[in-house]
């Protein structure tokens, strides 16, 4: 009798911890959850690997439009959890086409890698991207100077990719950037031939970066390639330590670190992407620029750039050396792309460039 009483006294004790047990499960495992998100446009593989760690992959906000697409997953903990959840946020981007190697919020290089074929695209360890082929672009409304891009961003709770945290393995951003990609074009209803093979063909591994000191003449790893004097500062900006990409992505930069006070710094880019170059050309239609140039070679048209942030001592000596005579200036950048032009061009086995 006294054992029956027992029993039916820690029954209740076992099922209420079996039911705590079962809600800890249920919000910090995938187990029994979503097998896709975003009407399908993500797998809930994809999008674990890019949010690792506890909790449960929850979709946040979807929307889609014939232009335009947003996918928000986050991991959820429950009501236990502290609030601040990490986020994949995939989206279409109308930026100017060398956004992603001239402005601030995609110059946190330490991990930039760019694909190898197919589809231009890049990541980093937080947000990834892929610009859509030049031959959809008229599918989308006009947008002056702009091309369409999907960026997939690795988020904080609600703080911005810059100022968060986390991080994610490049590959599975960029996969996640892709499949937005594959999904925005066939929503446009951009499917002729060349487009759907470029946007399903298997991507090989990115491009993998080294840093290393710089040489004269075989500055960025590039073969007969040298920063002007006219572009170095003696004692003030001198070759330092550089990181590059490979030459056989579908764009190539070099983060050149020099030598000097506040350490000043730029950076080159480079593409012969037929996509990449019309994203380039597209938004020349709109603005000059000393900064960037389009080179007809033999074998085809090639990009090449020069980015300078406003706020690095690299932008003060320009401006203490030339004053504010923009020709001076455009000069000593023109000088810098030309010789990138002409070393990137033959490490393609590119020829007859029009300098």
């Amino acid at each position: 009798m006294k054992r029956r009483a027992v029993i039916f006294t820690l029954l209740p004790l076992g099922v209420c911890l079996a039911v705590v047990a079962g809600l800890l499960t249920w919000w910090n495992t995938d187990l029994w959850g979503r097998d896709h998100f975003c009407g399908s446009l993500l797998d809930s593989s994809e999008v674990g690997a890019v949010l690792e760690g506890p909790g449960r992959l929850k979709e946040e906000g979807f929307q889609e439009r014939d232009d335009a697409l947003r996918c928000e997953v986050a991991r959820d903990s429950g009501p236990l959890g502290d609030g601040d959840r990490p986020r994949a946020v995939v989206s279409t981007e109308f930026m100017e086409g060398d956004k992603p190697f001239r402005s601030a919020v995609w110059q946190r290089r330490k991990s930039m890698s760019f694909t190898r074929d197919a589809l231009a695209g890049g990541a980093t360890t937080q947000r990834a991207w892929v610009l859509l082929p030049s031959a959809c672009w008229k599918h989308f409304p006009t947008r002056s100077g702009t091309v369409p891009f999907v960026t997939a961003e690795l988020r904080d709770g609600d703080a911005p990719p810059r100022a968060s945290g986390v991080s994610a393995p490049r590959r599975s951003l960029a996969q996640l950037a892709r499949r937005g990609a594959q999904r925005v074009m066939k929503t446009a209803g951009c499917s002729s031939a060349a487009v759907r093979e470029k946007a399903s063909a298997q991507e090989r591994p990115l491009t993998p970066a080294k840093t290393e000191r710089s040489t004269a003449g075989d500055v960025c790893r590039m073969p007969g390639f040298d920063i002007p004097d006219s572009a170095l500062y003696p004692g003030k900006a001198e070759l330092g330590s550089e990181r590059s990409t490979s030459p056989r992505g579908t764009a190539w930069t070099c983060d050149l670190h020099l030598e000097g006070k506040g350490k000043p710094a730029l950076t080159l880019s480079a593409s012969t992407h037929r996509d990449v170059v019309d994203a380039v050309k597209e938004q020349s239609n709109r603005r000059s620029s000393d900064e960037e140039k389009v080179v007809s070679c033999s074998q085809g048209e090639l990009y090449v750039g020069m980015w300078v942030s406003s706020s690095n001592p690299y932008s003060g000596l320009l401006v203490e050396r030339h004053g504010r005579d923009g020709k001076s200036v455009a000069k000593t950048f023109d000088e810098v792309l030309s010789s990138l032009a002409t070393s990137y061009a033959e490490a393609r086995g590119w020829s007859a460039c029009s300098l």
